[in-house]
């Protein structure tokens, strides 16, 4: 076991310390809360100061009323929360936060197995990236019941810039994560796509996303992740190619099941799956590229900047 003392019961558990999870419990740490950890990973708990590790989530959930879960796949997050060892078998947790993007279905599926356990669940997935987790500026979206959010609440806003509350249905939030991972996706192909055209038309691809940043065509996806790991071929964002193929299906089904045309992100996100299926599952989201300069016969960066 790690740590120095024993956490009571208003100790934060705290389940999956990948890129995203471990910055998120250091900026809980920093708060001053106390924090129990898991990961299937036993070295990525190694060196988090301040923290308490537990050998399994059910320990977590034996030491922890709220418990948080930021894993990487569907299956993970129902291993985590409903496995032999998982969550739902603990004896002190009250609250489930839900970090994931994992789908509408989903999150309502699990949310009603657990409260036949005595257990809430808020919906809580969270946007802006390893570098927002790391400054402690993601933006969060909840939905679920007043009193899980209300036990939540002080820990997420010590990784949040902006905490938007749509409900008390686990579900809406996740709803609006996929719209926002869309959006996001079909910002960072359109961007790509448009520094090949310029390239082909004979401008320097750096100087065409400074522009874009500072004219109407400004995005997050161009003015942040194209300028910062496109243009400069870094191609290491921090997004994986398996977690956004995951997020893009999810929408679609949910398009499906809302019965909504979407013909223009439909298309996107079409074309962002297709385009996956070229590259490696842990490719990094910015390493598209390859795959448009490839499609366009390009090599965005390769212009002197001034």
């Amino acid at each position: 076991m790690g740590g120095e003392a024993r956490p009571g019961p208003s100790a934060i558990g705290f389940v999956g310390l990948g890129r995203m999870g471990r910055p998120m419990v250091e900026r809980i740490l920093e708060r001053g809360h106390a924090v129990v950890v898991h990961d299937a990973d036993p070295g990525a708990c190694a060196g988090l100061a301040g923290a308490t590790v537990a050998g399994d989530a059910r320990e977590v959930a034996d030491r922890c009323e709220t418990v948080f879960s930021c894993v990487s796949t569907v299956d993970a997050y129902d291993a985590v929360a409903l496995g032999p060892r998982g969550l739902a078998g603990g004896a002190l947790i009250r609250t489930y936060v839900h970090l994931g993007t994992t789908g509408v279905a989903h999150i309502e599926g699990l949310a009603g197995t657990l409260a036949a356990s005595g257990i809430e669940t808020l919906d809580a997935p969270i946007s802006g990236g390893v570098v927002g987790a790391v400054a402690g500026a993601l933006a969060s979206m909840v939905s679920g019941p007043a009193t899980a959010l209300d036990r939540a609440r002080p820990v997420i806003d010590c990784y949040s810039r902006v905490v938007l509350n749509f409900g008390r249905a686990p579900g809406i939030a996740q709803a609006v994560k996929l719209i926002n991972n869309n959006i996001a996706t079909t910002n960072l192909m359109a961007s790509i796509e448009g520094l090949a055209m310029a390239i082909r038309a004979g401008a320097d691809p750096g100087k065409v996303a400074d522009l874009i940043a500072a004219g109407t065509g400004s995005s997050h996806a161009n003015d942040v992740i194209v300028r910062q790991q496109v243009v400069t071929r870094r191609f290491d964002w921090g997004g994986s190619l398996q977690i956004i193929g995951k997020d893009l299906r999810a929408w679609q089904a949910l398009a499906d099941r809302l019965a909504v045309a979407c013909p223009l992100n439909r298309a996107a996100a079409s074309l962002f799956v297709e385009t996956i299926g070229h590259l490696d599952i842990d490719d990094d989201i910015t390493d598209v590229a390859r795959i448009i300069e490839g499609r366009e016969g390009v090599r965005i960066g390769a212009g002197d900047r001034d």
